[in-house]
């Protein structure tokens, strides 16, 4: 609402914000979360928010902004032409999923990784306590999970390449 010389008036929302929160809206139902937990997420990402602003952007009487509609796009893990209703050729939306599974994967990479030297690390602790029971056979387990992640890792990174390159040949393609 808007006051004008003391009298109120309902403001218009403009359809193109209508039709953005009825995707925002989906988005977010898709993830079956509730706008508390959707502002919560996006507070999680530097975005603060209020429920009662995200029912305002579903209504389309507010519009959103950038910042918002950026870190929205990533908590949905859609794209930000997908929230916005932009068609588009099918080789740019499988270069763009392509992309995220290269980035999943590199982040998985890590995650292998950092799990990898803290294993590695409990197998050094053990290995100086000869007198402990079963020590024998938690090296033995410890050493079996390296042997999966080191395997994990190697596929994770032939995801990220293969991923990469195909996008690069779905962008190029588009040219």
């Amino acid at each position: 609402m808007s006051t004008r010389g003391g009298s109120v008036s309902l403001v218009e929302a403009n359809p193109v914000d209508v039709q953005f929160g009825k995707r925002f809206k989906a988005a977010r139902e898709a993830k079956e979360w509730s706008l508390a937990e959707t502002a919560k997420r996006l507070e999680q990402r530097g975005i603060r928010v209020y429920d009662s602003t995200l029912a305002k952007i579903e209504a389309g009487t507010r519009p959103i902004k950038l910042a918002e509609l950026v870190a929205a796009a990533n908590l949905f893990e859609v794209s930000i032409d997908t929230l916005l209703g932009r068609e588009l050729e099918q080789r740019h939306n499988q270069a763009h999923v392509l992309m995220l599974v290269a980035g999943t994967a590199i982040k998985s990479s890590d995650h292998v990784h950092d799990a990898w030297v803290a294993i590695r690390d409990k197998v050094d602790d053990l290995s100086t306590l000869d007198d402990l029971p079963g020590r024998d056979i938690l090296i033995a387990g410890l050493m079996r999970a390296l042997s999966l992640l080191t395997d994990a890792d190697s596929a994770l990174a032939g995801v990220s390449q293969v991923a990469r390159k195909n996008a690069g040949r779905a962008l190029r393609a588009r040219k």
